[in-house]
């Protein structure tokens, strides 16, 4: 099948741990995930389809799916500096100024997440998630969590 590329972008709040969870629960809820889907299509629209969770919880999920994932943020379940499976990272700052020429990149680097500069994904192996803070005025705004199913 090949890996596929997944993103999210959601309001900042320091705990970022906390707001990967927050941010896993929804998308579970919500349905939006392989196997209860045939595939997920990123990025994701306010209109995308709700079907609600299609299994008793995120780990029945990510079991049902099998080797492949659930293709989404599901798959990443903590937070790490290292970049391992089931992981998200931070992008070091070194890596943030070689693909936004800044560490503090703004909203507006990535206002169409359509347009995702795909430098990125260089830095992000199968079955692992960066995330990056972005900023406006100076002060942190967003979270942009990007990554790769398994296969």
């Amino acid at each position: 099948m090949g890996a596929n590329p997944w993103l999210y972008l959601v309001n900042y709040q320091p705990d970022i741990n906390s707001v990967l969870q927050t941010l896993r629960h929804r998308e579970f809820q919500s349905g939006r995930y392989f196997p209860a889907i045939d595939y997920v299509f990123f990025p994701l629209r306010p209109d995308h389809p709700s079907l609600g969770a299609q299994h008793d919880s995120i780990e029945a999920a990510i079991e049902d799916a099998g080797a492949d994932g659930t293709q989404t943020i599901l798959d990443i379940r903590e937070i790490s500096n290292e970049r391992l499976p089931s992981t998200a990272s931070p992008l070091e700052p070194i890596e943030l100024i070689s693909v936004f020429g800044t560490e503090m990149p703004s909203i507006d680097m990535v206002a169409d997440t359509d347009e995702i500069p795909n430098e990125i994904f260089d830095f992000i192996g199968r079955g692992q998630s960066v995330y990056i803070v972005l900023y406006e005025n100076g002060q942190p705004e967003k979270i942009l969590f990007i990554g790769y199913s398994y296969d």
